[in-house]
């Protein structure tokens, strides 16, 4: 709808005009004879929206006269679609004017859904809001890459390199908002393991290698993004916290309630160094998707902390 026309220059050039000045025995003439009592009514009302058009009714303060429309408001303006990306024939993404961009998102129906492309700013991250639906697409997806990565016949094996790269395939995905890239990438870690694929560290950095099981132990360097203990519990502790936290883990396994074969390990192995610095290096790549809010950050920490440049 266009802006109604003002008495003098249009808002819209920057200029604040008083607008619909015309009319008797109308709600126009109620609304600017009592400017005061119309504020209160609308800071009521949005009080209850709570949304854009809220914080454009706020802009009516009756406290300097009739209400005036500011148009140059940016409490006023509605985000609008300033391009769209396309894959397969159809818009999988709105580049929006301010704000997020928008996910759209097809369900088994072809029914169009649209998910904001909010950063992730907190751990672990939450996969609460993705419908049943779209966890069933990305974990087809999931396991795509796994296949992608793991399908030659010569070579049944995944090596750290390959992992990095199913990273990077996940983040430069534009039909997927941060929070589905988080989780797709999550799907990837729990096909792997269900399967029981073989993974080989050879292009692993050595001092993150297990310092007990060596090659037989890969894992301790692959976490889901809901994981409990590095993306709950230790990343959310101070830096100092978390390391004393780690250290003490390998330290004691549970103190007292330790098994004999890893209190005889810990006595002749020492300390598991490669488990402390894997969890240092997981630590590290969860703050910067934190800090960045995308999981790409996550991707290139985790290659620049586990993955060697040399191979």
């Amino acid at each position: 709808m266009p802006p109604p026309e003002t008495t003098d220059t249009d808002a819209r050039d920057g200029h604040v005009e008083p607008v619909c000045r015309e009319g008797d025995n109308s709600a126009f003439s109620d609304v600017f004879t009592d400017p005061l009592a119309f504020s209160e009514t609308l800071k009521a009302i949005s009080t209850a929206t709570g949304d854009s058009a809220a914080a454009c009714l706020q802009e009516f303060d009756g406290e300097f006269g009739g209400p005036v429309i500011d148009y140059a408001s940016a409490a006023c303006f509605e985000p609008t679609v300033v391009a769209t990306q396309q894959k397969d024939g159809r818009t999988v993404r709105e580049d929006m004017s301010s704000g997020p961009d928008v996910v759209v998102a097809y369900d088994d129906q072809g029914n169009a859904h649209r998910f904001r492309d909010e950063p992730i700013t907190k751990l672990p991250v939450d996969f609460s809001s993705i419908p049943d639906w779209r966890t069933r697409q990305l974990d087809h997806g999931a396991q795509q890459l796994i296949d992608k990565y793991y399908a030659n016949p010569d070579d049944q094996e995944m090596t750290f390199r390959d992992i990095a790269n199913i990273m990077k395939d996940i983040s430069q995905r534009n039909d997927l908002t941060e929070v589905e890239k988080a989780r797709m990438w999550t799907g990837v870690h729990y096909l792997m393991r269900r399967q029981d694929l073989s993974i080989n560290d050879g292009d692993e950095k050595p001092e993150m290698i297990d310092s007990w099981k060596g090659s037989w132990d890969p894992w301790h360097a692959l976490i889901g993004m809901n994981d409990g203990y590095h993306a709950d519990k230790l990343i959310n502790m101070s830096p100092e916290d978390a390391s004393k936290a780690i250290f003490e883990h390998e330290d004691s396994k549970e103190g007292e309630g330790a098994g004999l074969t890893w209190q005889a390990a810990r006595f002749v192995l020492g300390i598991n160094e490669g488990d402390i610095n894997a969890s240092e290096g997981q630590l590290k790549a969860l703050r910067q998707l934190r800090d960045q809010g995308t999981f790409s950050a996550y991707a290139a920490e985790w290659e620049r902390q586990f993955v060697r440049s040399d191979r």
